[in-house]
């Protein structure tokens, strides 16, 4: 297992592309946090008096889970990339005549999807958690943690989706174009269904 972590993590280092979409990644993320928090202070603050705060503790882990969410496309992408450059560089062929197995292989890749799931979510649990105390009066940090496992699952959901595109299309450029054409026919399905369910739960 180490050795193929090795293996991997050594590939990875020479992918500048992966480093600068992570630097934007972790530039972008708090930001877009903040950028969530504004619009949400513009339309409910006046609906809420009191002096709501969503940064503070419990709603600021559900402003970063949804707000962050919209970087799994982005994070998506890397995990595209990483997997059809195997393809494209003849890696995965190079490795199994060295002596790796094909399933060493492919559990080696989704090791790196499983890892990169897991970065995303610490990273977006930290930012939670700076926000929270530096916001929050009475800090009750456990209320509302729920929602880290929830967003974790689903970025492990969307980078393995991404996973299979790469290994079933190749092509880097086409994988990452079907992807996002698949993520916008989700989107369509989901905020379509919620049009056509909300009349019915506002009826009840």
């Amino acid at each position: 297992m180490r050795h193929l972590l090795s293996i991997e993590f050594a590939k990875l280092k020479k992918l500048n592309s992966l480093k600068i979409i992570f630097l934007v990644y972790i530039v972008l993320a708090p930001l877009v946090v903040y950028g969530f928090y504004s619009i949400f202070r513009i339309i409910l603050d006046p609906m809420t008096p009191g002096g709501w705060n969503p940064l503070a503790f419990p709603d600021i882990w559900r402003i970063a889970t949804y707000s962050s969410s919209w970087f799994n496309v982005l994070m998506s992408i890397v995990v595209i990339i990483i997997v059809s450059n195997e393809y494209s560089f003849r890696t995965l062929k190079q490795n199994v005549i060295d002596g790796l197995s094909v399933r060493q292989v492919v559990v080696s890749k989704f090791m790196i999807v499983f890892i990169l799931s897991t970065l995303v979510t610490i990273y977006t649990f930290v930012v939670s958690i700076v926000y929270g105390f530096l916001n929050s009066k009475t800090p009750e940090a456990l209320e509302g943690m729920e929602y880290i496992g929830i967003y974790y699952l689903q970025t492990l959901g969307y980078f393995s989706f991404a996973f299979f595109f790469a290994v079933l299309i190749r092509k880097t450029a086409l994988a990452i174009i079907f992807f996002i054409v698949a993520f916008i026919v989700d989107f369509i399905i989901a905020v379509s269904y919620t049009h056509l369910t909300l009349p019915t739960i506002c009826s009840v």
